[in-house]
């Protein structure tokens, strides 16, 4: 299966939580053509530069806007962590 990869800049806090296994999805301007199983490299962000800090993770589902209250030009991707790495 072809996969893409997607590095994203993430704050912080949200950085901090992925890592912890808190938060298992990411809402994004869908201005890439995502899909399950593409990886995407989450870079820390402190707000001025990034942190040098980085996880990866695999889409698991794409929910694509203009249904259940998401607007059109966005989606909610569901996240696992790239077991394939570790």
């Amino acid at each position: 299966m072809n996969r893409q990869t997607h590095k994203l800049k993430i704050d912080t806090e949200h950085f901090a939580d992925v890592v912890a296994g808190k938060k298992r999805s990411e809402v994004r301007y869908n201005d890439r053509s995502y899909k399950s199983n593409d990886l995407l490299i989450l870079q820390e962000f402190d707000g001025d530069k990034l942190t040098g800090n980085e996880q990866r993770v695999v889409i698991t589902h794409v929910l694509k806007g203009g249904q259940h209250g998401i607007a059109n030009e966005y989606v909610v991707l569901s996240i696992r962590e790239d077991t394939e790495y570790v």
